[in-house]
């Protein structure tokens, strides 16, 4: 981000950050490299006031503070204990109201589902399941029934009695409202976030919550944690937030706070818990420079391998690794991911999972993206014909996805891999189904 701000200041254009939690320090930096490629000081104006607005010209820096446009004050509840979090979830459905529990990986979150569904007599109507590994169709479906169920103009009879469990695809820019929350800890500026979706329009609630209330699913923040502190409760969440000090901070603050009120509190939130001088069990700290920061040095190695040198521009020799004939270049970094294609065999027919007609929009409705070498398909012989019609008739010939048929078995769809494979119109995509496996950056 840094270089590609240096790039475009100094070609003459202009950008615009947008972050409602953004640290002072990183503001800075981004800040920093902006100037370098305008050929500007960096020196910003300061201001402690939230919203605010910081502008950065030739002429110098200036801030501008705003109004805020929406206010917050949560009630903030830490508990280490699962059963505690399901047992509030059951008893807010059963009184009426609807629930969200925002989980840190798509893996837990199905987990969650399955259990409310099975042991707390929560049946299948009334309890949602939202992540990203859906095929485009199915997400878009889920993701317009999450908003005609919880959204603004929501009305009673359509949530009362309700639950969401999804992951940080509920974060990203849904206008929800739930009576009661519940979230996984995470950092602070994604809790705040979370928090935000909690009773976030003026309507009448069910009478147990008529006061929002956040409930954080956490390790208790004290002070002889030990080095599995977060992931002996929070599991594989531990690949995806690796940096332990800044989630026992977190909890800290919450602990000691027990509520966000927001614009008061926005700025002392993010500081407090990215503030290296904050109080954390010497351990963790030791932990992340050990191996959260040497992941960290290790991905910025692979940035770096694919930045572009400022002062030889857009060339190929700007590039240590140079430029490959039709080779992909990462814009974010974290685990490989792939496009998996669905196609249906049913009747004897290869048909696309989606039944748009326009075959360029099945196609894009048809995919997913998963892990990359997690999947492999196989076409069995006597299916190779109609499967390599059905690629010629796709606008791409097929060639840069990977294509899996699905078959639909007692109810549910299985696929034609090497792997075991599920698809549920219900609850997306699983491999390996009943293997316990820590899946790295599968949050979303």
């Amino acid at each position: 981000m840094k270089r590609l701000l240096q790039f475009h200041a100094a070609l003459g254009g202009s950008a615009i950050l947008l972050s409602a939690t953004l640290p002072l320090r990183m503001k800075q930096a981004f800040t920093n490299a902006f100037a370098k490629g305008a050929g500007y000081r960096g020196e910003l104006a300061e201001s402690d006031a939230f919203p605010l607005a910081t502008s950065l010209d030739s002429e110098g820096s200036q801030a501008v503070a705003f109004e805020a446009t929406r206010t917050l004050d949560v009630k903030i509840a830490l508990t280490d204990s699962e059963k505690d979090v399901f047992e509030k979830i059951s008893s807010v459905v059963h009184a009426g109201g609807c629930v969200c529990w925002v989980r840190n990986t798509v893996a837990q979150a199905m987990e969650a589902y399955q259990l409310l569904l099975e042991r707390y007599d929560i049946d299948s109507e009334s309890a949602l399941l939202f992540h990203s590994r859906f095929a485009m169709e199915d997400r878009l479906a889920i993701e317009n029934k999450v908003l005609a169920t919880f959204g603004k103009d929501s009305p009673p009879e359509d949530r009362n009695g309700k639950v969401l469990v999804a992951t940080q695809v509920v974060e990203q820019s849904l206008d929800v409202d739930f009576d009661y929350l519940v979230t996984d800890l995470a950092p602070i500026e994604l809790l705040i976030q979370r928090a935000g979706r909690c009773q976030r329009h003026t309507r009448v609630r069910p009478a147990m919550v008529r006061k929002p209330e956040v409930m954080v699913l956490s390790p208790q923040p004290i002070e002889n944690a030990s080095g599995s502190w977060y992931k002996a409760l929070l599991g594989s969440a531990a690949y995806v937030y690796p940096f332990q000090s800044v989630l026992w901070k977190t909890a800290a603050l919450l602990h000691d706070k027990q509520r966000i009120v927001l614009p008061q509190q926005a700025r002392m939130l993010v500081e407090t818990v990215y503030d290296p001088d904050t109080s954390c069990p010497e351990i963790l700290i030791e932990l992340d420079e050990k191996n959260a920061q040497a992941d960290e040095f290790a991905k910025h190695s692979i940035a770096l391998s694919n930045l572009l040198k400022f002062d030889e521009g857009y060339s190929f020799e700007s590039s240590e690794k140079g430029w490959g004939c039709d080779e992909n270049y990462p814009t974010r970094i974290g685990t490989p991911t792939e496009r998996i294609r669905l196609l249906k065999h049913e009747s004897d027919t290869l048909l696309l999972w989606s039944d748009e007609e326009n075959m360029s929009k099945a196609c894009v409705l048809s995919e997913l993206s998963y892990r990359l070498g997690a999947i492999t398909p196989v076409v069995p012989d006597s299916l190779q014909k109609q499967y390599k019609v059905v690629c010629e008739s796709m606008p791409d010939k097929g060639e840069w996805v990977k294509i899996l048929i699905l078959e639909e078995q007692s109810g549910q769809w299985a696929g034609m891999a090497e792997e075991l494979v599920i698809y549920s119109k219900l609850s997306g995509i699983e491999v390996n189904v009943g293997l316990n496996s820590n899946e790295v950056n599968s949050h979303e």
